[in-house]
Order: structure tokens, then C-alpha cells, then sequence
């Protein structure tokens, strides 16, 4: 019985890092690619006429700032999502306790350890907010 559990788990854990690995492979040949092709744009763009290649060098800043930009707005739905999982442990240890006190009235600590968890999370996330835009410009051109 248990070597039957055994066996299904290990089989299902490699099956899941294999995924993962395959995935991690998958993404890392794309961002290559997509580096190749524009290393061959800026290669043509050294060949063609002042006009048409300030044009090209153009649109290239633009995907640039598009790029940035979605970066930025990634960077602060992660440091929202993390505030808000924060929010989530302390008032699920504030939860725990209330709930440890009713039951067993002395171990009602054992809910502060996922509150001061969420404290820890949430702190970080606060302290650690995402760089304004005008602050990495100027890190950027220093």
C-alpha cells in the first residue's frame, strides 16, 4: 500500500520538475531569439540610410519604453500582491488565535506565529516599493 503512494508521488514529483524545467528551457530560447533578431535589426539599420534607420531607431525606443513599462507595472502588482498576502496572514493568525483562546486558552500564541509572519511580509513589501519612474532615470543616466 504505501510503496504503491510512493511510487505515485515520486512519479508525479519528477513528472512536475520536469515540467517546470521544460518550461524554464522553453521561455529561456524565446527571450534568445527575440535577442538574435533584433541584434540582425540594428546590424541593418547600420547599413541603411540616416532617414529610414532614425526611424527604425525610433520604434526600437518606443518597444523600449513599452517594455519598461510593463516591467514597472509588474513590479507593482508584486509589491501590491505581496501587501495584501501580508493583510491575509495577519488577520488569518489574529483568526487562529481568537479561535486557539475559545478551545485551549493557552495556546493561543500558536496563531501570532502566521500574524507575525504577515507583519514580516507585509513590512517588506511596504519598505521595499517599486522605484519611481523619474528615480530610475536618474540611477539610470549616473
Amino acid at each position: 500500500m504505501y510503496l504503491a503512494v510512493f511510487f505515485f508521488l515520486s512519479a508525479a514529483s519528477i513528472a512536475f520538475f520536469g515540467f517546470l524545467v521544460a518550461t524554464h528551457w522553453i521561455d529561456t530560447r524565446a527571450v534568445e531569439q527575440r535577442t538574435r533578431d533584433r541584434v540582425a535589426l540594428l546590424r541593418k539599420i547600420a547599413d541603411q540610410p540616416a532617414e529610414s534607420a532614425r526611424i527604425v531607431v525610433d520604434l526600437l525606443r518606443e518597444e523600449d519604453a513599452r517594455v519598461e513599462q510593463r516591467a514597472r507595472w509588474k513590479r507593482q502588482k508584486a509589491r501590491r500582491d505581496d501587501m495584501q498576502g501580508g493583510a491575509i496572514l495577519i488577520a488569518a493568525g489574529l483568526g487562529v488565535s481568537i479561535m486557539l483562546t475559545a478551545v485551549a486558552p493557552r495556546l493561543w500564541t500558536i496563531g501570532l506565529i502566521p500574524a507575525f509572519i504577515g507583519v514580516i511580509v507585509f513590512a517588506f513589501a511596504y519598505f521595499s516599493g517599486p522605484i519611481d519612474g523619474d528615480a530610475a532615470e536618474a540611477t539610470r543616466r549616473a
